[in-house]
């Protein structure tokens, strides 16, 4: 059967790598385009679990092929590179494919796209790696770990600084099958009663100990779920639902959401408040915007305000709280969306950092004296993190760090919650890669 279903899974993995490499495009959205036409649930989850296995695994395997390849990988073609590392892939991690499976299907699609002497060279390069698989030496120090977990070795001190001497478990973690996480909609239901309907439909469903609205769940087809079209629940973290508790918005406030992007958080916020006040979602871009609008209308949220809207650009808000859920590198959630381990740079940290810090120097005069601001990122580099809210602080003396443990899980208490600062390390949570800090402006302006 292996023989019989596969071969067209793996050529369109092929073509979505080479896609991404040559135009730049996102996993998701080729996977979401690609996917429409395949009618074989068990060709769907293959071209997937191709796909974020190669990207995942990405350096490891060119490391691999380059031990054996006369050809390094980096002068390969596109189409040739991505057969051997869809090849190399189920030689080295997936033990249901049997090596012969993975290495003719591997020669056949070369020769298809790229001739027979670009199947010879799979073949050889793909038959060395099966027998020699064991002898693949693996260098010391960060070097090592950069190949082994397949991180640019520029991030591998970057998450040192932030976890110490958990920086291998950190690395390894982000490698496993990212949990899918759902939010209650508590306003159309609880939590028992969707766990009850997941139970029902067969679905594996567990409720997570850290956010009494939060449950962890087995993949399956949310589009095609009645209970999510009807607005029961919506995909998110268990790490984002936290920012959004630590806020903590009150009925009858309004609250801003500086950086609303698709919508999630700033929906969160409005189910806090049980949609009882007003929630203004600025983003920069109109798309976002009608993502945002769709959302709340499909969670029946009415107090969310959508806006085309730069926080920068001196808006007239005056808010109770306001959310920075800012741009930044997204570090945190490199296991969720492994892409960002090959897109991001080193010099894209600063950057970050200083669009970060205008972001919250605007936010600062949107806010009532007495009101509470919270500056969150999905990274877990110190200079977008620590660095932002240090500088924040002696540039706005008017302002000051805010404890929140009180609003965590107790298992996340006496982490730094109480001195107004949190960082989750998912190798720790189980969450994504989150940071969060909350202040509060003085009734008297220093």
């Amino acid at each position: 059967m292996e023989n019989q279903t596969k071969p067209n899974a793996r050529r369109t993995a092929v073509r979505i790598l080479s896609a991404m490499e040559r135009d730049g495009a996102y996993s998701n959205l080729l996977l979401r385009s690609a996917l429409e036409d395949v009618a074989d649930p068990r060709d769907k989850a293959f071209v997937t679990e191709l796909v974020y296995g190669v990207l995942q695994n990405k350096l490891y395997l060119d490391y691999a092929i380059d031990c054996f390849a006369k050809i390094k990988s980096r002068k390969m073609a596109y189409d040739v590179l991505n057969v051997l590392r869809v090849t190399a892939y189920q030689i080295l991690f997936l033990d249901r494919v049997p090596d012969s499976a993975a290495v003719n299907e591997g020669v056949k699609l070369a020769k298809k796209l790229a001739g027979e002497r670009s199947g010879a060279f799979v073949n050889g390069i793909a038959r060395t790696l099966c027998k020699q698989r064991n002898e693949i030496a693996i260098p010391k120090g960060d070097k090592g770990l950069s190949v082994r977990y397949s991180f640019p070795e520029w991030m591998v001190p970057v998450y040192r600084q932030a976890c110490g001497g958990d920086c291998e478990k950190l690395l390894s973690y982000f490698n496993r099958p990212p949990r899918l996480s759902l939010r209650v909609n508590r306003l159309k239901t609880d939590r028992s009663r969707l766990l009850a309907y997941f139970g029902e439909r067969g679905i594996a469903a567990e409720a997570s100990p850290l956010c009494e609205d939060a449950v962890y769940c087995e993949g399956f087809s949310i589009a095609e779920d009645a209970a999510y079209r009807d607005g029961w629940y919506c995909v998110q973290d268990t790490g984002a639902m936290l920012v959004c508790r630590v806020l903590n918005p009150k009925e009858g406030e309004t609250v801003l959401d500086a950086c609303a992007g698709p919508g999630g958080k700033c929906t969160y916020l409005a189910e806090l408040m049980k949609n009882r006040g007003e929630v203004l979602a600025f983003d920069i871009y109109e798309h976002k915007k009608k993502l945002i609008e769709k959302e709340a209308e499909r969670l029946g949220l009415s107090i969310v305000h959508a806006r085309v809207q730069d926080a920068r650009g001196n808006p007239s808000v005056c808010a109770d709280r306001i959310l920075v859920d800012a741009p930044c590198s997204g570090l945190g959630i490199a296991g969720r969306k492994p892409e960002i381990r090959w897109n991001r740079k080193a010099e894209d940290i600063p950057a970050f950092a200083q669009l970060q810090q205008e972001i919250l120097d605007a936010c600062a005069h949107l806010l009532k004296q007495g009101g509470v601001l919270v500056y969150s990122t999905c990274t877990l580099a110190g200079q977008e993190n620590e660095a932002v809210c240090a500088s924040f602080l002696a540039k706005h003396p008017e302002f000051e760090p805010e404890g929140f443990d009180p609003l965590l899980p107790e298992e996340l208490q006496g982490m730094g919650g109480a001195q107004g600062m949190l960082t989750l390390l998912p190798h720790r949570t189980g969450t994504d890669g989150f940071f969060m800090a909350k202040f509060k402006k003085r009734t008297k302006e220093v």
